[in-house]
């Protein structure tokens, strides 16, 4: 009985997707992930300096309800755990569409874990987004370190230029 509950509630939330129609518009959502892929190298032992990349993926949920896979992959330079980071984005939603970002920002430690914040250049779409343009701005944060499966939540929003 509840799976069917959740079944429906979830099917509800999806007529309410927001469609994309020629123009701008401001899709926000909030994410979380699990690191499926790293790999770093410990540059310096004194400072803590370390490189690295990574790969997560999740589950993007959009205001209105609408749901998507998320993926991304990107590289690090740390030093004592806070620097720059930067990579690729993707969305995958249940239609087939998808949307494609660089991101670029900086995390930094903190007693809560790694704080991160940064901006996305919208590069490609697919489907309903096919031909978009625009840009986006991110923050969260990462709850355990990378060794420990990197659990990561955080928000964010992207503006849309559909032709």
């Amino acid at each position: 009985m509840r799976s069917l509950l959740v079944a429906t509630a979830c099917l509800i939330c999806l007529s309410f997707a927001p469609a994309v129609s020629a123009g701008s518009s401001e899709l926000s959502y909030q994410a979380v992930a699990h690191l499926t892929e790293g790999h770093h190298i410990d540059v310096t032992s004194e400072d803590k300096r370390r490189i690295g990349i990574a790969a997560f993926r999740g589950l993007a949920i959009f205001a209105g309800g609408e749901l998507a896979n998320y993926h991304y992959q990107g590289n690090y330079d740390f030093l004592g755990g806070s620097g720059p980071i930067r990579g690729y984005a993707i969305w995958h939603f249940d239609d087939g569409s998808f949307i494609r970002t660089t991101y670029i920002g900086k995390a930094s430690r903190s007693g809560d874990g790694i704080l991160f914040s940064g901006t996305h250049q919208i590069v490609a779409g697919s489907g309903r987004f096919a031909g978009v343009s625009g840009s986006g701005t991110f923050e969260g944060r990462r709850v355990d370190n990378l060794d420990d499966g990197g659990d990561t939540y955080w928000s964010g929003s992207l503006s849309l230029t559909t032709p």
